[in-house]
């Protein structure tokens, strides 16, 4: 959002206890714990024909991107895991906790107690890393 302007993810960004969530990836890994994941995710859609009530009242969809969206989207993945790929998970999660981050200040807006599904809104996300990308020049 910092640098296009744009989410590159159509999900919110959540305030848990132990630092920003996006439920929906969470919810989508969380059966690997600490291991590993192996396979990619998938995204289930209600489909209109049918009612909802097992597996089989959904259908699997893929996202789709113009060329363009898919190869900047592509670089800019790129350039994160080239920048962030060896940083240990502890280090990560203390990157997101420092004061002043979205996190920090929404836990903050909450005495240090936000509600369960807080948001982190967007123009914070944004605002934050708009500034950090200023101030490296």
């Amino acid at each position: 959002m910092a640098v296009k302007g744009v989410a590159l993810i159509d999900s919110r960004v959540e305030c848990w206890d132990y630092g920003p969530v996006v439920p929906d990836i969470f919810h989508e890994f969380k059966c690997y714990g600490k291991d590993p994941i192996t396979q990619k995710a998938v995204q289930f859609v209600a489909s209109s024909s049918k009612g909802i009530g097992n597996l089989d009242d959904f259908e699997i969809v893929e996202i789709s991107l113009s060329d363009d969206e898919r190869a900047d989207a592509s670089d800019f993945l790129k350039k994160v895991w080239r920048l962030y790929g060896s940083i240990s998970a502890t280090r990560l999660s203390n990157m997101t906790h420092v004061p002043g981050s979205p996190w920090s200040q929404v836990k903050a807006k909450y005495d240090g107690s936000p509600p369960r599904g807080a948001d982190i809104p967007d123009l914070t996300i944004t605002e934050h890393f708009q500034s950090l990308l200023q101030k490296r020049g």
